[in-house]
């Protein structure tokens, strides 16, 4: 029996030291997690998160800068940190709101865009938009954890959102049910129907009933707590949409609805003592760089046009 004991204690300590190696020497590093410690590191005064809405040019733009680039030109005193990627979201700032806050150096101030389309069940549930390795990463504090994430993931040890869940999960007009994710997740577009297209991913995107238990809400409420209390100042503002065709083509009850969500959010915001700059609903159609499915990406006009709100409201 001893012998079964032994033998088993020594081969899971090969198990564990094999897997710390292989985490070591082997996994690709996360690049935004070297991005992070080396911000830090270098003692950025601003730390701008954000999606791909902070980064993303026209074809037509003459100036390609990204946002942070824009409003550094405005503030040349301030450092600014661009720390952005696609689909990036509350969630995720939340976990590295919690990194920073335990960090030896610290900026003097978050940025935060809150982008209306994540609370969308087509990003919100998103497989790929959960980032669940770099949320563990983030999170925990027990050494070489990170190490043994994957293998914690194939035996699912670690939830994650399924791709039948995001198909299946509910999409909502306001309060009312109009179907599933599987009912409006992008299609090939039909030129002649491109009306219906657009009506579709205007309320996909935007028309859901927020309600304050929202778990990205939950987040903004956390990192902003958690900011705060690092002495962190944290600068919130909510990116422009395209509102204009939002009333085009899903119909008038598009903007009290958006603007609903809109307010519950800075209601949030507010009730911390910090300024929320709603800028859902400032820009026309004109500014805006998608083809066909509406999203938040701006040409340069609209991108100067925030950091210039961003410098006049939070760096007054």
């Amino acid at each position: 029996m001893k012998k079964l004991f032994y033998s088993t204690i020594g081969f899971v300590i090969i198990v564990l030291v094999a897997q710390i190696l292989i985490g070591r020497y082997l996994m690709t590093p996360i690049p935004e997690m070297a991005l992070i410690k080396t911000d830090l590191e270098e003692k950025y005064q601003v730390i701008y998160f954000g999606d791909s809405v902070l980064y993303t040019v026209a074809p037509t733009d003459t100036d390609k800068s990204t946002i942070p680039q824009m409003l550094s030109k405005i503030l040349p005193g301030e450092s600014i940190a661009n720390f952005s990627h696609g689909a990036y979201h509350l969630g995720i700032y939340d976990s590295y709101v919690k990194y920073i806050a335990r960090s030896s150096d610290k900026p003097q101030a978050i940025i935060v865009p809150i982008n209306l389309a994540e609370f969308s069940p087509g990003w919100d549930m998103q497989p790929g938009y959960q980032f669940d390795e770099e949320n563990f990463d983030l999170t925990t504090d027990i050494p070489f954890a990170s190490y043994f994430f994957r293998p914690l993931a194939i035996f699912q040890a670690i939830h994650a959102v399924t791709n039948d869940q995001f198909m299946s999960t509910p999409v909502y007009r306001g309060t009312t049910r109009i179907g599933t994710v599987a009912d409006f997740i992008r299609p090939p577009i039909d030129p002649v129907d491109v009306p219906r297209y657009m009506g579709n991913q205007f309320v996909f995107d935007y028309m859901y009933n927020l309600e304050p238990n929202q778990r990205k809400l939950l987040s903004l409420e956390d990192l902003i707590q958690r900011a705060q209390k690092a002495g962190i100042a944290v600068d919130i503002y909510i990116t422009p949409i395209d509102y204009q065709n939002g009333i085009k083509y899903a119909g008038p009850d598009f903007l009290p609805q958006v603007k609903a969500n809109t307010e519950l959010i800075c209601t949030i915001v507010k009730t911390y003592n910090i300024p929320c700059l709603n800028l859902a609903f400032t820009l026309p159609s004109s500014v805006f760089n998608y083809p066909v499915y509406p999203n938040e990406h701006l040409k340069q006009q609209g991108r100067m046009f925030v950091a210039t709100q961003v410098a006049e409201t939070f760096f007054k």
